[in-house]
C-alpha cells in the first residue's frame, strides 16, 4: 500500500520524474540492507515483539516527517535522504515480521499457518490505497492522505501491544510443541 501511494505522492506532489522515482526506490532498496542489520541489533537488545513495535512506530514518524518537510522545493538530496530512512525501516520491518511469525509457529502447523500468514498479509493490501484515493477524491491534500495510510503502522504497533510479553509467548509455543 505505502509503495503505491509513494509513487503517486513523489510524482504529483514533489514533482519527481520517473527516473528520479526509480532512484528514490533504489536508494530505499539499498538502505534496506543496513536496515536489516539495524533491526537485528535492536531485536537482540530488546526482543522481537518490541523491536517490531518500535520499527512500526518509527516508520510512521519517518513518513510524517517526510510529509511535513518535503515539497517541490526540496533538494533531491533531501528527498533521497527521506527514501534512505524509509528503506532503513523497511529493511528492519520484514525480517522482524518473519522472525516473530517463525518463532510463534507450533511444530506441525507450519503449512497451515504459513498459508494463513500469506492470506492475512495480502488480503487487506487494498485498504490503504483505497483510503488514500478516497481522501484525495474528497479534496484532502496528498501529503495528509499519505499520513493517513502510514497510520496503519501505528494501528499495527497497537495491536502488537496485545501480544503477551515475549518470554510468555515463547513459553506458550514450547508448551504447544510438547503436546
Amino acid at each position: 500500500g505505502m509503495s503505491t501511494v509513494s509513487v503517486i505522492f513523489l510524482g504529483e506532489s514533489i514533482g519527481l520524474t520517473s527516473s528520479q522515482i526509480g532512484i528514490f526506490f533504489l536508494v530505499a532498496l539499498l538502505a534496506a540492507v543496513p536496515g536489516s542489520q539495524l533491526g537485528g541489533f535492536v531485536t537482540a537488545k530488546l526482543d522481537p515483539k518490541n523491536s517490531w513495535r518500535l520499527n512500526l512506530t518509527l516508520m510512521a514518524i519517518i513518513v510524517v516527517i517526510g510529509m511535513a518537510t518535503l515539497s517541490r522545493d526540496t533538494p533531491m538530496f533531501g528527498v533521497y535522504a527521506w527514501g534512505f530512512g524509509v528503506g532503513l525501516m523497511l529493511g528492519w520491518h520484514y525480517p522482524a515480521q518473519a522472525l516473530i511469525f517463525s518463532l510463534c509457529l507450533p511444530k506441525g502447523q507450519d503449512a497451515e499457518l504459513s498459508g494463513f500468514f500469506v492470506y492475512s498479509t495480502q488480503i487487506l493490501m487494498w485498504v490503504p490505497p483505497l483510503i488514500f484515493s478516497v481522501l484525495e477524491q474528497v479534496g484532502v491534500e496528498q501529503r495528509w492522505a499519505v499520513v493517513a495510510v502510514s497510520s496503519f503502522s501505528l494501528v499495527a504497533a497497537g495491536i502488537l501491544s496485545f501480544l503477551p510479553a515475549w518470554s510468555d509467548v515463547l513459553v506458550d509455543v514450547s508448551k504447544k510443541d510438547n503436546m
